[in-house]
């Protein structure tokens, strides 16, 4: 070799030297930093356009002050060309189509960063669309899906000296658990190859807290009819259904952050590409906790610890999300009330406006902290993947507000090869303050054929055997105490439901502590609309509980069933208008758009004397802001803007019940 080129041999060496020493450098360097990157201080949220994917990292103080506007942005544009969507777009969809879309998510850009930014101002339609999913899945195999929060129990005030005999004061102490559901791909994410953490921390406190309490996954299977040919059977797995507790977090409207990370624990879950997993989680999402230390807490069930992940790889993991805890008793509450969802364009509008009610800004002083469904929410009727399409559009709300349903017609489902009735509704949700695990019992075969259409799926009429678990419960919030009950499990006098609601009235009430008393329910024991009328379950409930809310002083009963907006006067039994105003007053919000659109017509074309406000033109829900222990103020929120149907905007509500 000549010493030209042997000089040229070994430059061309010492280049290929260099440049691997700068890489091992860079590399070396890029993993300390991930390494010590806080697993808060890199939450990623997501915008999404119809040509790009966004991700933007921040920090978590920047993420709180910018929280309005990235999660406008994100959920607020118009998706009426949804690729997700399940139901029969409506009309106005059919004629306006896709050419739109880029105009009106530009336009939804704009209004997202304005601080003045309202709905009710916008010449433009809204929906709530699902946030980050299908960016984050090549990267992440069993990213947390379809999660949703709730309240576990009562806020429990702890006595001092300042809040003897003050609620409302700043010094009080309290306790407060939250459950946070949500579910793992059944085939990639089984309980034997991977474990779910769920860290979580108040406000922007730099201590990290690790929680961990071992939960039992739960999955269920389900059979049903194929729609077109009802003698083939459709065989359908969930997803692992996971209900994970936050524990004694403080309650009184404090906001707190979480995370949920999946970790594989064998080392083999699904022969994963482990590099370019390890590589996207960590840039995403900053390394996880690295010391392990153990503590103790107050809840007798779970144990809080922090965690150490060094050994396990990071195989799914959720940006940071916050919620606001429920408020102390004795002060003002705002309550998102609403029935018969679905999952159409109109449902999504209607989920828009709750959602866009329930984040803070300059203009919402009062932020919806409590979303309550009076049943009827997915529309599934035994398909079980529209329960799927259903949590993955509310999860953008339901990751931060705190959501109780009820069970509606829509969610009895039975399983045509075993009978039993509530399988999803059982399995998906956890309400708070469960008094026993669910006793649900199969219908017979011939009980079935003797159903509506002979169908076991949504008999409008009903009764089971169905008690406790997410069947009947209470809880309180703020000025309220609200009782859910089951229109269809037994209510007669005597039965479980109806012992337990008479216990609940006269021993856990109490109105000193929460002045108003709220039941919710699915069938309305009155109605003026056409269709539901004089049905089995309303009848016997409004013979043997309609007395019980009379005597022990129910302000308000809300329901669904009906698909149009009433509200009454104070009614006594019978619907005899009470001149005291000390009866119950009584709401039908089935109007949210759900696929079946309005109720047929009203019973009689003049509007009966009892009711106070009716319309079957628009879609919506109601907000009730209970501002003090004599008065709340109920608005009926439409979601079109060019609205036909009657108003009921600012009806106060008062207390008869309430000695100042």
């Amino acid at each position: 070799m000549t010493d030209h080129y042997q000089y040229r041999y070994q430059n061309k060496t010492s280049w290929c030297k260099a440049y691997c020493i700068c890489c091992a450098v860079l590399f070396l360097f890029g993993n300390l930093y991930f390494l010590w990157t806080p697993p808060f201080s890199s939450s990623s949220y997501v915008t999404t356009t119809t040509t790009t994917a966004t991700t933007v990292a921040t920090t978590d103080e920047e993420e709180f002050h910018s929280v309005v506007n990235k999660k406008v942005t994100k959920k607020l544009k118009d998706s009426v060309a949804s690729n997700s969507a399940t139901d029969e777009p409506d009309e106005s969809d059919r004629k306006n189509g896709n050419d739109a879309m880029s105009a009106e998510e530009t336009h939804a850009d704009s209004l997202a960063h304005n601080p003045a930014f309202s709905l009710e101002n916008s010449t433009h339609q809204y929906h709530l669309q699902g946030p980050y999913k299908k960016i984050y899945r090549s990267s992440h195999p069993c990213m947390p899906q379809n999660i949703h929060i709730s309240q576990k129990n009562n806020v429990h005030v702890i006595p001092t000296p300042e809040n003897e005999s003050h609620f409302h004061n700043q010094t009080t102490e309290s306790a407060l658990c939250m459950t946070v559901s949500f579910m793992l791909d059944y085939q990639k994410c089984a309980p034997h190859q991977v474990k779910p953490k769920l860290l979580y921390r108040q406000g922007f406190h730099p201590e990290q807290l690790g929680y961990f309490d071992d939960p039992k996954p739960l999955q269920f299977n389900f059979t049903s009819s194929s729609i077109s040919d009802t003698t083939t059977a459709l065989f359908f797995q969930s997803p692992w259904i996971y209900h994970m507790t936050i524990p004694n977090v403080k309650a009184g409207g404090h906001r707190y952050w979480y995370r949920i990370e999946v970790h594989d624990i064998k080392g083999s879950a699904q022969q994963m590409k482990r590099s370019r997993s390890r590589s996207r989680s960590r840039r995403l999402h900053g390394s996880p906790i690295r010391n392990t230390t153990t503590t103790t807490t107050t809840t007798t069930t779970t144990t809080a610890v922090e965690i150490s992940t060094n050994n396990s790889l990071l195989v799914g993991t959720t940006p940071s999300y916050s919620f606001l805890t429920a408020p102390l008793p004795r002060t003002p509450t705002s309550i998102a009330l609403v029935g018969d969802l679905g999952q159409t364009t109109n449902s999504t509008k209607t989920m828009a406006r709750i959602f866009h009610d329930s984040l803070e800004s300059d203009n919402n002083k009062h932020p919806t902290t409590l979303l309550i469904i009076a049943g009827d929410m997915a529309y599934a009727d035994s398909d079980p993947l529209r329960w799927l399409s259903w949590f993955e559009k509310m999860e953008a709300m339901t990751e931060s507000l705190t959501m109780h349903v009820a069970a509606g017609n829509h969610e009895i489902e039975c399983d045509t090869a075993t009978l039993e009735i509530f399988k999803p509704y059982e399995h998906y949700f956890r309400n708070p303050n469960r008094i026993a695990e669910a006793d649900v019992q199969p219908i017979t075969e011939e009980y079935k054929q003797s159903l509506w259409e002979q169908s076991c799926s949504t008999p409008s009429e009903f009764k089971g055997h169905y008690n406790y678990g997410n069947a009947f419960y209470s809880f309180q919030h703020g000025y309220g105490h609200f009782i859910v009950l089951s229109s269809y499990s037994d209510t007669t006098v005597g039965s479980p439901q109806y012992e337990w609601l008479q216990y609940e009235l006269e021993f856990e009430f109490d109105r000193t502590v929460t002045p108003w008393l709220v039941v919710t329910f699915h069938s309305p024991l009155y109605t003026t609309f056409l269709g539901h009328n004089n049905e089995t379950q309303a009848l016997q409930m409004k013979e043997s509980m309609e007395p019980l809310f009379v005597q022990y002083g129910v302000n308000l009963v809300v329901c669904g069933h009906d698909h149009g907006y009433m509200r009454t006067h104070s009614l006594t039994t019978n619907g005899t208008i009470d001149p005291s105003g000390r009866s119950p007053v009584y709401l039908t919000l089935g109007a949210a758009g759900n696929r079946e659109m309005h109720s047929k017509d009203f019973i009689h074309k003049e509007q009966e004397p009892w009711v106070a406000v009716r319309n079957l033109k628009d879609y919506g829900y109601a907000n009730l802001r209970i501002t003090n222990a004599s008065h709340a103020i109920l608005n009926w929120v439409r979601d079109e803007v060019s609205k036909q149907g009657p108003d009921d905007k600012n009806v106060w509500i008062v207390n008869k019940h309430y000695q100042s």
